[in-house]
């Protein structure tokens, strides 16, 4: 009988996305990689500053736009509701860059214009964003 467990180490996602940044980072000035929101925040932070990009003031936007978008909602127990309704993908332009890609699902609900707009002035003004629109 087994008096004792080995178990193997918690993973260590910091750990993780510090891996992450310093492969690609240092290899590429060309990439655009998705990531979960935390680990996008976590990416971006290792980023620093670079001309006008600062990452606690992107993160501030992010905080700010993440407010104003919706969850999602699939129904009553539905273990997804909750999930955010966007996904996050950080890259390199020659620059940092991050795309926030929402796509409106006929069960979701369509962000409106006043939204839309606020969330682009946020992200100018609060994350000093060279924004484009698709």
């Amino acid at each position: 009988m087994l008096t004792q467990t080995i178990t193997p180490p918690a993973t260590n996602k910091t750990l993780q996305i510090d891996d992450l940044f310093d492969s690609v980072i240092a290899n590429s000035s060309q990439f655009r990689i998705e990531l979960s929101h935390e680990a996008a925040l976590g990416f971006i932070q290792r980023i620093g500053q670079y001309n006008d990009f600062c990452p606690s003031e992107v993160i501030d936007a992010l905080d700010h736009v993440d407010r104003h978008i919706p969850r999602k909602w699939y129904g009553i127990r539905d273990p997804r509701n909750g999930e955010r309704g966007y996904q996050l993908f950080v890259g390199r332009e020659g620059s940092p860059v991050i795309y926030l890609e929402r796509r409106e699902m006929p069960s979701s609900r369509p962000l409106t214009k006043h939204v839309m707009n606020t969330i682009c002035r946020e992200m100018d003004l609060i994350g000093r964003s060279d924004r484009r629109m698709r």
